[in-house]
């Protein structure tokens, strides 16, 4: 029986897709900016088709929420306009919490484990390719 090549022992790797949602073309660059923000600050495919419309919301909502925080930073405190916004502000503020702790943006949301580590939960590409990886057997003899 010939012998076969280290190739002829590699057993593929499954690794399960990665899915980190875009943000939607019509948003504007602050309302992208949070979606990016939210999206990678969470582990590989955190966000499904069915939380999209939450995170739209989320990311809506706190966009518009910090456009009222500055426009009030200059206002004085006591003035009618500053209390109205700060009403607003503070309606938005309740909306975007309850709208994280929909989606689970917590940072302890984040963790895979009790340790608070963040491990991965598939195999790593370079494992179990060939022999058993201690190197003595993963390479036949040219000669």
């Amino acid at each position: 029986m010939p012998r076969k090549a280290p190739i002829h022992h590699v057993q593929p790797v499954m690794i399960p897709p990665v899915y980190r949602p875009p943000p939607p073309r019509y948003f504007t660059a602050a309302e992208r900016a949070i979606w990016e923000d939210s999206v990678s600050g969470m582990r590989d495919s955190w966000f499904c088709q069915a939380s999209l419309p939450l995170l739209r919301n989320y990311c809506t909502i706190a966009a518009r929420a910090d456009a009222i925080a500055n426009e009030a930073r200059d206002l004085p405190v006591n003035s009618p306009e500053s209390r109205a916004l700060s009403a607003e502000h503070l309606e938005l503020a309740k909306m975007v919490a309850l709208l994280a702790t929909k989606l689970r943006l917590a940072p302890s949301s984040n963790k895979s484990t009790k340790d608070g580590t963040n491990r991965q939960r598939y195999p790593k590409p370079w494992e179990g390719l060939v022999g058993d990886g201690n190197g003595e057997d993963d390479h036949a003899d040219a000669s």
